[in-house]
């Protein structure tokens, strides 16, 4: 038995790049049934991400949604872990920022997501105790 990330995170990653518009992000989360987009910028580096909550508030805003692209309802920055970080460690990441999710990255690159849900399967199935 493992305790770090990379045994629990979601390593099949769709993101977007920070120019898409709401209408495609929110098609895309719903092709997907995902709760989260990470955006990442020209370079493919991840910049920041958009949650099912950025959404409704965009949504919530009085602004009209037409022009509204990725890099503007991001919630930047992102809290980066790598994939050997301890499930305690992202844990406690999550807790201290009031976040759902945690951005995998190896060598500047992208290569999963860890979620609050991940970490409740986790420790649901009593792999862990913090």
């Amino acid at each position: 038995m493992t305790n770090t990330v990379i045994s629990i995170m979601s390593n099949a990653v769709t993101s977007v790049t920070s120019d898409y518009d709401v209408e495609d992000i929110e098609k895309i989360m719903d092709r997907y049934k995902i709760s989260c987009l990470p955006v990442s910028d020209d370079v493919g580096r991840c910049i920041g991400i958009i949650s099912e909550a950025d959404l409704i508030h965009c949504h919530n805003s009085k602004n009209s949604t037409d022009q509204i692209q990725a890099r503007d309802i991001c919630t930047q920055p992102v809290v980066e872990i790598t994939p050997n970080t301890s499930v305690t460690v992202a844990t406690n990441l999550m807790l201290e920022n009031n976040i759902h999710h945690l951005v995998v990255v190896s060598n500047d690159t992208l290569v999963g997501i860890l979620s609050s849900m991940d970490l409740l399967a986790y420790f649901a199935e009593g792999k862990g105790v913090l």
